[in-house]
């Protein structure tokens, strides 16, 4: 009866809404609760931009009990990224959501802005990505060998293993990256998320959640402490920078923070990963896998830089990928999510509406990346474009107009391991593998993620060892 009351409630303060003419145009009102879902459930973003074209921007959405305006006027981009965290909050507004609010935690380690997990992320990430690079690419090999050691393997399963033994290495070294019952802690913690997504009226896979969040988060912990007390050292790994930069700052006089906290903060690291990358890496390599020409040119890119630079597949040997870089970008251009979201803490005014406090706010990098005005032919998959072609973007500079990881003082700081991890999955797949799909249909596109699209229909890779590399 309560969550009957609290559902009434809302579907009030939506028609209050809607019949309110200092506030942004609202659709999907008339449908208790589920609003719009049953039209972005069945035809994903794609409605969205259908209504976009239709009337225009500032729009509220109504879906699933929770309004989300959104804007697209230049003015409000640059207010959606740049505002300050006392302005607009990314930690509330996944908050809102049943579910996935109860499962990701965030923010465990500082406010929100400056929280010692993002330090340690800004001043060490980007340098433990340079200098493990080959250990990545071995440590890549061997989670491919093993999940196509059959010869068939889901396509983002086997990925999304892989990728996250990538970011485990990073974050506390291989012998975590290569604990299976702990990958499959994080994959089933990923599942529950989904499911949530899937059915937001359901407890059951919060529950699912909680517990292989626990579970992950115990292994985790356990090995932060088997590594005794922090030093000031060079770290060896995230892990160890966390402890050290939580040990300075408790003798600055700031919190202490155990390594139960840091271990969920990581956790949280974890999360971001597989909630987005897994899929972009699945999504652009069903596109090379059904575009023959396209994979030709991939196979023959890497068959050229393994000639040139040897084996391994590192950051350096990634620029040497132009075709491969390409075709990164443009997955994500195509794939882009949905909705980037944030919650207002103070009023704010959208396209001469008003929106009050506590509301939740929208952008849309799939509208965006559509922009006509910019990407010729904006539905067609073209990495080209980003190759100098004739669909390459024109009215605007690509930056402006590409947002997949955010844009400004937003931007996501794991946006290079991302692009790391992805490029680096389908070129070793290529170079070590005669692959194929199991169902060759031409793409399909899962919007119910946890951000970028996934292919729809759960396809599977077929791998063949190609004995040795292309080179």
């Amino acid at each position: 009866m309560i969550q009957i009351g609290q559902e009434l409630r809302t579907w009030r303060g939506a028609v209050r809404h809607r019949l309110d003419p200092k506030r942004p145009p609202l659709l999907g009102w008339q449908v208790p609760l589920i609003g719009c879902g049953v039209q972005i459930g069945r035809h994903g973003p794609g409605w969205l931009l259908d209504q976009v074209k239709r009337r225009g921007f500032p729009l509220t959405l109504y879906v699933m009990g929770k309004e989300i305006t959104f804007g697209g006027d230049p003015e409000y981009a640059r207010f959606f990224y740049s505002a300050g965290t006392e302005e607009v909050s990314f930690f509330e507004g996944i908050k809102v959501f049943p579910g996935v609010g109860d499962l990701v935690e965030i923010g465990l380690t500082g406010p929100e802005g400056s929280t010692l997990t993002l330090e340690v992320l800004r001043r060490h990430l980007g340098a433990r990505i340079s200098s493990v690079g080959a250990e990545l690419d071995q440590e890549l090999s061997v989670a491919l060998r093993e999940g196509l050691a059959s010869g068939r393997a889901p396509l983002l399963g086997v990925l999304r293993t892989a990728i996250l033994r990538l970011t485990a290495h990073l974050l506390l070294g291989p012998d975590l990256a290569r604990d299976r019952t702990f990958i499959a802690d994080l994959c089933d913690f990923d599942e529950a998320t989904l499911a949530c997504l899937r059915a937001p009226w359901s407890r059951r896979p919060v529950a699912r959640g909680l517990a292989a969040r626990g579970r992950a988060v115990a292994r985790m912990r356990a090995e932060l402490e088997g590594r005794g007390p922090p030093t000031s050292d060079a770290p060896r790994d995230i892990g160890d920078a966390m402890r050290s930069a939580a040990a300075a700052a408790a003798e600055a006089g700031g919190p202490r923070l155990s390594d139960e906290i840091i271990a969920r903060d990581l956790q949280g690291i974890l999360f971001g990963t597989v909630a987005n990358t897994p899929a972009a890496a699945a999504i652009t390599l069903h596109r090379v896998l059904t575009d023959p020409a396209l994979k030709r040119r991939l196979e023959e890119e890497q068959a050229a830089v393994s000639r040139e630079r040897g084996p391994t597949i590192d950051a350096a040997a990634l620029k040497a990928m132009p075709v491969l870089n390409a075709t990164y970008l443009e997955g994500l251009r195509v794939y882009a999510p949905m909705i980037h979201i944030r919650m207002t803490l103070t009023p704010v005014e959208i396209g001469g509406y008003r929106v009050p406090a506590r509301s939740l706010i929208g952008f849309s990098p799939y509208i965006l990346h559509r922009d006509p005005a910019v990407y010729e032919d904006p539905e067609v998959f073209d990495p080209d474009r980003f190759l100098a072609g004739p669909r390459r973007p024109a009215a605007a500079p690509p930056n402006s107009h590409f947002v997949p990881y955010g844009r400004g003082i937003h931007t996501c700081l794991g946006r290079n391991l991302a692009r790391q991890e992805i490029m680096m999955s389908i070129a070793r797949l290529l170079r070590d593998y005669e692959v194929e799909l199991s169902d060759p249909s031409p793409t399909v596109a899962d919007w119910l993620t946890n951000g970028i699209a996934a292919p729809a229909g759960a396809p599977s890779l077929i791998a063949r060892p190609r004995g040795a590399s292309l080179g």
